[in-house]
């Protein structure tokens, strides 16, 4: 093989090479570092104790995930919704929202409603239309909601609430863009940065009072600085994983309801004052996990309709429930990674058809039966829409912790036959 010799380059120029290489070298790595949130206590690196790394390199603990990574905590997330019909998928930027529910739309359809927080992903979608539901839990977050046309009670709820939004069919086109490599309307994405430009553009507050659920392994605390767009100080001792200063509140709605499980009721009877199934048809072959207790649960089974049987599979190695479509591992279409969650919460609640066109009312504020999955394990709880989430609490009323990660909140009809299973 031929060699070519390059010359010999005076000290002064040699010097200044390696320092662009070294400041180039430190500017990927710092942006890696950016997109990789990890949680407390998990070392990236071996030089430096978990301390200073954590100090040194993931400064910001993220209310949403519990998670450690460079950035802000106090901005308003985004919430886009991003379609799930076969055509769609595989979704991009799903793999990157904090927090995501999956709430049926017309007919059998499930769509999405994408928290983005602690990552910024450069493509998100497809972006579809908004339902009023899904304007409930954006506005309970304060978030800004990012979709393409709407349902007229839909846009009744935004303008009666003065929710911040951006719509591609009427005003925001400029924020979005179709994908020539998929029919409409099946093409439409947007990007986290750009929506965040746009909200500059637009002068919409920025500033936000964090939300977090509780995170097992210790307390979760934030003090909201004073000013302008803070509608008010989190209670930080509030924060704890005892939740003290939300159990009273936990408790009202579903006190009376939860109060039927000591009388020998599921869950899911003494929530929905309508029996839904058995403790054995509530949760498949096994017998019901009982209000507070922790069964062993390595798969939930979440069945629509036939074209959008939802599962997840726990994956011990990982700690992550890895998602399935349809029994096919359902990835992102940017990372080609399979949907991951770290905790499941699946909601019971009330679905009402309203109209011909196959729109519903979807309870999503609660009380309601459900269960939580994390770290392999399910445990029967109440739900309710409360401080900006849906959180699920036990038989006493106190919030369940969850583990640092993404979580993923399935909302799914009263007499859906929820299967778990080992």
């Amino acid at each position: 093989m031929n060699k070519t010799r390059l010359p010999v380059l005076r000290g002064a120029l040699v010097l200044a090479g390696v320092l662009v290489i070294a400041a180039g070298a430190a500017e990927t790595t710092t942006a890696a570092a950016d997109r990789v949130p990890v949680a407390a206590g998990k070392a990236r690196s071996e030089e430096l104790p978990d301390d200073d790394r954590m100090k040194a390199d993931y400064s910001v603990q993220f209310p949403l995930t519990g998670l450690f990574s460079n950035g802000q905590k106090d901005i308003r997330p985004i919430a886009v919704m991003v379609e799930n019909s076969p055509a769609a998928r595989p979704q991009s930027g799903l793999g990157d929202a904090d927090v995501v529910y999956e709430i049926l739309a017309e007919g059998d359809i499930t769509r999405f409603t994408a928290f983005y927080h602690s990552r910024n992903p450069g493509r998100v979608g497809p972006v579809r239309s908004i339902r009023p539901y899904y304007v409930d839990v954006a506005a309970a977050m304060d978030a800004v909601l990012v979709h393409a046309g709407w349902s007229q009670e839909a846009m009744n709820r935004v303008a009666a609430g003065g929710v911040d939004h951006f719509d591609e069919v009427y005003g925001d086109t400029v924020y979005y863009w179709r994908s020539p490599d998929r029919k409409p309307p099946h093409n439409l994405y947007t990007s986290i940065e750009g929506i965040r430009r746009g909200m500059a553009k637009k002068q919409l507050r920025t500033a936000w009072t964090p939300v977090h659920p509780v995170f097992a392994g210790g307390a979760v605390r934030w003090e909201a600085p004073a000013g302008e767009g803070y509608p008010g100080a989190v209670d930080a001792g509030a924060a704890s994983e005892g939740r003290e200063g939300n159990e009273a509140a936990g408790r009202a709605g579903f006190e009376e309801k939860a109060a039927g499980v000591a009388s020998g009721e599921t869950v899911a009877d003494a929530a929905s004052g309508a029996v839904t199934g058995t403790g054995e048809s509530a949760v498949g072959a096994g017998e019901g996990a009982g209000l507070g207790a922790a069964v062993g649960a390595e798969a939930v089974r979440l069945p629509y309709s036939a074209r959008y049987a939802v599962s997840y599979v726990y994956d011990a190695a990982s700690g992550q429930y890895l998602r399935r479509m349809n029994g096919l591992p359902h990835a992102d279409a940017e990372s080609g990674r399979q949907l991951a969650a770290a905790n499941v919460l699946v909601c019971r609640s009330s679905h009402r058809v309203t109209d011909s066109a196959g729109r519903r009312q979807v309870d999503v504020q609660g009380p309601g039966s459900g269960y939580v999955l994390t770290g392999g394990k399910a445990q029967e709880a109440v739900w309710q829409l409360r401080d900006g989430l849906v959180r699920a609490y036990a038989a006493d009323g106190q919030e369940i912790p969850l583990a640092p990660g993404v979580t993923w909140i399935q909302f799914v009809p009263e007499a859906m036959a929820v299967e778990l299973g080992e």
